[in-house]
């Protein structure tokens, strides 16, 4: 992995990237819980039951739970820009497709959200590692709660 630059203010590339990674969280968030909106009407059209429909909701979770530790491991080798840029991708397109896999069937809208949630597994550990990177430790824990605090702004009120 390349080392990033430490900045004093924490200025320039580095305060870009921060705002990267706080719109990545954004995103991951958003894309993270809006089936959470959207099951109610698709179960309603698509006639699928309560059982169905948490089956679904946790879909997700079996993904992202699997790919923490390999995301942490892949980011020390390969780079954590590169990995989080390839989960970002694949987790859009995964999200995009999701309606399409839906109307095809549950097992296929199952296995859109799992490829969503371990796509999303390489969130956290590359934001941490282009942290630990980027901004000196003085300044990580108010880069950390800044970038992180996306996840609040991607998530819909209830």
């Amino acid at each position: 992995m390349r080392r990033g630059k430490y900045t004093s203010d924490c200025s320039g590339e580095a305060f870009t990237l921060l705002q990267l990674l706080f719109l990545n969280n954004m995103l991951g968030y958003a894309d993270r819980t809006n089936l959470s909106v959207a099951v109610i009407a698709m179960s309603r059209e698509l006639g699928w039951g309560e059982a169905s429909t948490g089956t679904l909701l946790a879909s997700f979770f079996c993904g992202y739970v699997l790919t923490q530790i390999p995301a942490g491991l892949a980011a020390a080798r390969f780079g954590a820009k590169r990995v989080l840029l390839i989960g970002t991708v694949v987790w859009s397109a995964a999200t995009v497709l999701t309606p399409w896999a839906a109307r095809q069937s549950i097992d296929a809208a199952l296995a859109a959200r799992v490829v969503v949630g371990l796509a999303e597994g390489v969130q956290i550990p590359c934001c941490n590692a282009l942290l630990a990177a980027w901004v000196p430790p003085q300044g990580r824990a108010r880069a950390l709660s800044f970038i992180f605090s996306g996840q609040f702004v991607g998530t819909p009120p209830p």
